[in-house]
């Protein structure tokens, strides 16, 4: 499978994007999908927060800050 990023020709990881795309990826929407990962891979909600990842990377590109979210997509779960 290749990189879902506009115009990458690279393969991407078991994460959904190449590295070099998910480098420029907002650190709270990284963190989300490596959550994903370890619970749903492959699922609806993580295949939405590579979309969210793509767009993201695309603003990056174009010379424009990532758009920050009204709330956030993914939350951790904390126990205290």
């Amino acid at each position: 499978m290749t990189c879902p990023v506009t115009g990458c020709p690279l393969e991407a990881t078991g994460l959904g994007l190449c590295r070099g795309h998910f480098r420029q990826v907002p650190r709270p929407a990284q963190a989300e999908i490596y959550q994903l990962v370890k619970r749903h891979q492959g699922g609806p909600a993580h295949q939405q927060a590579i979309r969210r990842a793509c767009l993201a990377v695309n603003r990056v590109r174009e010379g424009r800050p990532p758009q920050a979210q009204a709330t956030p997509a993914w939350l951790p779960y904390r126990d205290d």
